[in-house]
């Protein structure tokens, strides 16, 4: 954080490499990493309230709606004969980090979800357009 009188940096957070954030509800940081990585930090006193790991592979998008924060995650498997590249779409409460819901993906996916209506929207790589419902 700069102060923005003198310029001079008065906080900064180094924990992670990171790839994406979002801001929720009440002013709360969430933070996605190329390591897997979501942290929460409280936007007022910087403090970790909660870290934890994607389904699998690295985050490239997060999303805060609610008291939810969805995460769509990229993963690339290669073996000696087959390669394979998915996306899992992990939703995690957004107050104590718990992991309610996760899907795989049978493609990457590369543009930005949307969420409106009570609905998340995101289209695949394949050109898949997917639709969830919210209960």
């Amino acid at each position: 954080i700069l102060d923005a009188k003198t310029g001079e940096e008065t906080w900064k957070f180094d924990i992670i490499r990171i790839f994406d954030f979002t801001i929720g509800y009440g002013g709360n940081i969430f933070l996605a990493g190329y390591d897997g990585s979501i942290i929460e930090m409280d936007g007022v006193r910087r403090d970790v309230i909660w870290r934890r790991k994607v389904t699998q592979g690295f985050p490239a998008s997060v999303i805060a709606t609610g008291n939810n924060l969805i995460i769509i995650s990229n993963y690339k498997s290669e073996t000696l004969f087959f390669d394979s590249a998915v996306s899992y779409v992990d939703i995690f409460t957004a107050d104590s980090g718990k992991k309610i819901w996760s899907e795989k993906i049978d493609s990457t996916i590369s543009t930005t979800p949307t969420v409106a209506y009570n609905n998340l929207f995101l289209v695949t790589d394949k050109g898949h357009l997917r639709i969830y419902k919210s209960n």
